[in-house]
């Protein structure tokens, strides 16, 4: 699978801005994503990244900003209830402006599972995941937990008018682990009927682009294309 998604980095101020305007949220989660490598970085270094995500749903899906301050990167966030878990691994990323793509391969997993991973680190021959066959390297492998990171997502229908394609925006508001916080504003545009070929992916990367800017600038936030990605953030924020 390829991800393409429109990421624009907002100051807190803005951030606040742009969650009044668009009101209550269809739905929000509170994520934790672990962040998986070999002790010698061989991921990193290839541009990959490999991650175990636990997503708690929050309801009502209405809270502030500062709801993911509460709950820090550590010890688990209590009244809840169980998190869904899910193992991600993203290939190496290209950007043209706002627009960021790279391929995308995902696996759900169980609690027992996760637990495993998150103690003893992430071994693929215990997993039927071909996507991890595709790393290729030295044999056996296992990848450890760096270290995680805790994000506020909350999910809004996209401004303008309506889209054969449905498209959203999610605000994310992460915690990193030096104790620094920071907002993010993606558009993830979904392959929907009709977007299967890569001149109409193109087409619609830049007409939502275009709206969501326009959106922007009404409400006086600065346009500021996010060059990293959060795992990049984090390996620097690592304390």
């Amino acid at each position: 699978m390829q991800e393409r998604e429109l990421k624009i980095e907002l100051m807190d101020a803005h951030a606040h801005t742009l969650a009044d305007d668009l009101g209550e949220p269809q739905t929000a989660w509170l994520q934790e994503n672990i962040y998986l490598d070999t002790p010698h970085g061989s991921l990193a270094e290839r541009r990959f990244g490999l991650r175990l995500r636990a997503e708690w749903v929050i309801e009502p899906p209405a809270v502030s900003n500062d709801f993911v301050d509460s709950f820090g990167v550590e010890g688990e966030p209590s009244g809840l209830g169980a998190p869904a878990w899910t193992l991600t691994l993203k290939g190496p990323s290209t950007t043209a402006g706002a627009l960021h793509v790279r391929s995308e391969d995902e696996l759900q997993i169980d609690a027992e599972a996760a637990a495993r991973i998150r103690a003893e680190g992430l071994a693929p021959h215990r997993f039927d995941w071909p996507a991890l066959d595709a790393l290729g390297g030295p044999q056996p492998v296992v990848y450890l937990p760096l270290g995680a990171i805790r994000t506020l997502r909350r999910r809004f229908a996209c401004p303008g008018p309506d889209q054969t394609v449905p498209e959203w925006l999610d605000l994310d508001a992460t915690l990193y682990p030096d104790g620094t916080r920071a907002f993010e504003l993606e558009l993830e545009l979904d392959a929907g009927p009709g977007a299967s070929e890569l001149a109409d992916m193109d087409r619609r990367a830049q007409d939502a682009e275009a709206r969501v800017r326009a959106y922007l600038s009404d409400l006086g936030i600065p346009w500021h294309p996010s060059r990293e990605g959060k795992f990049s953030r984090f390996l620097k924020r690592r304390t």
